[in-house]
């Protein structure tokens, strides 16, 4: 019974204990936070090996979600959507050692009102805007 109250008075502490942890080598593993100074999440995720994997947020000061990023496995490159303060997505695309690639989206409501392509973080190709209809709009190269 000793060991049961220990392990539950004390698990909260250990858990805790397994956050923003470094290797012997000085490299960042497994989960990773930080706070604002409201006390609200800024990011969460986890590194393997001093490299980010998987999925990480990034928060809004009021606390919602303001990206997501998956990291694909054994790259450089990573999904990204963008959140505005209310929660709705206003972009989407790949950043591939942290530059813009490929085609980006953006949204209002819910809706696609534009898209980009980039290479290696300048704009590069074709670009469109679209109606409410989702019909083009416009097309720029």
């Amino acid at each position: 019974m000793r060991n049961l109250w220990f392990i539950l008075l004390f698990l909260p502490f250990l858990s805790f204990s397994q956050v923003n942890q470094t290797d012997a080598n000085g490299l960042r593993q497994g989960l990773w936070q930080k706070q604002q100074p409201n006390g609200k999440p800024l990011y969460e995720g986890y590194f393997k090996n001093d490299k980010p994997v998987g999925e990480w947020k990034r928060y809004h000061e009021n606390g919602r979600v303001k990206a997501i990023i998956s990291y694909q496995l054994e790259s450089d490159s990573a999904f990204t959507q963008i959140f505005d303060e209310a929660g709705k997505k206003i972009a989407e695309g790949f950043y591939l050692n942290e530059k813009k690639v490929g085609t980006w989206k953006y949204f209002f409501d819910n809706r696609l009102i534009a898209d980009e392509q980039y290479n290696d973080g300048q704009k590069d190709g074709v670009s469109h805007t679209y109606y409410n209809t989702g019909e083009k709009l416009n097309k720029i190269n």
